[in-house]
C-alpha cells in the first residue's frame, strides 16, 4: 500500500499575496479618483489666461490676494467721493499692496500708478424722452515690478457704472513701461498681458471634496 502525504497550503503566502493585491487595487483607485477630482475642480485656461493657484509663486500670490482685498476699499472710497483714490492715499491708509512695507519690498517692490479712463454711457430713459448720459469710468492700478526675478507686473481694472462686471486682474512677466493706451482685452493680450483666473480657498475645498 502506498501512502501519499498531502501538505496543507501555506496560509502565510496566500495571505501575503492577498494583502498585496488589495493594496495595489487601493493605490490604483486612489490615483484615478485624485486625477478625476483635479480635472473637475481646476478651471480650464485659455492661452490668454494664467492661474493664480498654479502659475504664481508665493510672492505673486500674496500680491494677487492683496489686490482682491483692496478692491473693496477702493470701491468704498469711490462711492464716498466719486473719485478713484490715488496710490499715495491708499499707501497712507496702509492698504496693501500699495503701502511700502516689508511685504511690499519682499514681493518685488512694485511701483504702483493709477490711470483713469472716462467714458460716457448712453441710456434711453422711459417715456420716449431725450437719452440721458451717465458718466462711467474705468480705473487701472498697475504695478511695475522692480525685481523681475521675484515678481511680474500686475494690472487691476475696476469699472464704475457696471455692477455686473467684476474687477479684473491682469499679469505679465514682460518688461513693460506701461499698459497699452486702450485697456481692452484685445489690446492687453496683444501687449502680452494675461488675464488672471481666480482660484480661491473654497475652490480648493470643492476640488478636494469632488
Amino acid at each position: 500500500m502506498e501512502i501519499e502525504v498531502v501538505r496543507t497550503a501555506d496560509n502565510r503566502s496566500e495571505t501575503l499575496w492577498m494583502l498585496l493585491a488589495v493594496i495595489l487595487v487601493l493605490l490604483v483607485c486612489g490615483l484615478v479618483i485624485n486625477q478625476r477630482r483635479r480635472v473637475d475642480g481646476m478651471p480650464e485656461l485659455t492661452d490668454t489666461q494664467i492661474s493664480a493657484f498654479d502659475d504664481f509663486n508665493t510672492m505673486e500670490q500674496g500680491t494677487y490676494n492683496d489686490l482682491l482685498t483692496a478692491v473693496e476699499e477702493i470701491m468704498y472710497a469711490y462711492e464716498l467721493s466719486e473719485a478713484w483714490p490715488v496710490v499715495d492715499v491708499l499707501a497712507e491708509s496702509y492698504i496693501p499692496p500699495f503701502v511700502k512695507d516689508a511685504a511690499w519690498q519682499a514681493r518685488g517692490s512694485l511701483d504702483w500708478q493709477l490711470r483713469v479712463v472716462e467714458t460716457a454711457g448712453v441710456e434711453p430713459p422711459a417715456g420716449g424722452e431725450s437719452p440721458a448720459e451717465e458718466e462711467e469710468a474705468l480705473c487701472a492700478y498697475w504695478g511695475k515690478s522692480s525685481e523681475p526675478d521675484v515678481s511680474g507686473n500686475f494690472l487691476l481694472l475696476i469699472h464704475s457704472g457696471h455692477e455686473e462686471e467684476s474687477p479684473e486682474i491682469w499679469y505679465t512677466r514682460r518688461s513693460v513701461d506701461a499698459p497699452p493706451e486702450a485697456l481692452t482685452d484685445d489690446a492687453l493680450i496683444i501687449a502680452g498681458w494675461l488675464e488672471v483666473v481666480p482660484y480661491k480657498g473654497e475652490d480648493e475645498l470643492k476640488r478636494l471634496k469632488g
